[in-house]
Parts: C-alpha cells; structure tokens; sequence
C-alpha cells in the first residue's frame, strides 16, 4: 500500500466518522427563549401569554420555552437535555428542573419547555430572577424575570 493511499483512507475515515464523533456536540442550534406562567401541566402554545413579568397573586410555575434549529432535520432522532437553573434575587438556586426530549427527525424547529414553581400562586417572593440554560453543561441561554405585587415596582 502506498503512503498516499493511506493518507487518502484516513481521510476518507475522518470525514464519514466526524458526524458521529461529533455528536451531542452541536445537535441543536438556539434560536430564543421566552417566558410564560402556567399550572403544572402547560398551556398548549396557542395559549400563552409571554413576559417577564408576573404577578405574585397569579403566578404558579414559570416556564421557559426554547426555540431550536435541530441539527438532525431528516437524519435521526436527537436526543436533548436541558438542564435549566432557576436563580432569585439574592443569586440562590431555587430550582434546577432537567427537561430530556426526544426530538423527532422530521421537527426541522424544536419547541422545548419546562418549568418551576407551585400548583398553587402566591408562592413566589416579589422580586428578581435569573433562568440559565444548559444542553451538554454548555450555556444555552439566560433569561431574566421578576415577581410583582401591587406595591413593588419592576
């Protein structure tokens, strides 16, 4: 076997190996993030009112919604794992849902969400707070929010 052959033959590896070797690595693309209140079981898309402000009265569990290009359009399933970190006013963890989807081949845009909180409102404490978002330990995203009563101003 000739040197130029195998240099062609590793090459030739390299490139049909890459896609696989490369895996979990850019599966997803973010495109946004948003934010809605809801109850434990979500709201079907139609129906949520996005913001980053809520009532303190109304407000159960936040969720987030992420919005991403799937890299394995037409190829596989993409498997997905968020990993999302719920932060208040004075920079503690309050929650860390972890969110793991099997995104569909055929789904050229994944809409993804989770969320934290209570069945009940009024739990929340007025004030700020952070969302910080995670697929394979790599921040996706971060999104800020704040909690209101009547008599606190955002």
């Amino acid at each position: 076997m000739n040197k130029s052959f195998k240099i062609s033959a590793c090459i030739s590896l390299l490139v049909l190996l890459l896609p696989v070797l490369l895996r979990g690595q850019n599966d997803v693309d973010f495109v946004s993030v948003k934010l809605f209140e809801t109850g434990y079981t979500a709201v079907p898309q139609s129906e949520r009112v996005y913001s980053t402000h809520f009532s303190k009265s109304d407000a159960r569990y936040i969720f987030y919604e992420v919005e991403l290009n799937n890299n394995l359009y037409k190829v596989e399933n993409n498997n997905v794992r968020i990993n999302a970190e719920y932060y208040n006013f004075e920079d503690s963890l309050v929650g860390d849902p972890v969110l793991d989807h099997t995104v569909p081949p055929d789904w050229e845009t994944a809409y993804l969400w989770h969320g934290w909180g209570w069945t009940e409102p009024g739990n929340w404490a007025t004030g700020r707070y952070r969302v910080v978002l995670f697929i394979d330990n790599k921040k996706l995203a971060e999104i800020f929010f704040s909690i209101y009563d009547e008599d606190w101003n955002y």
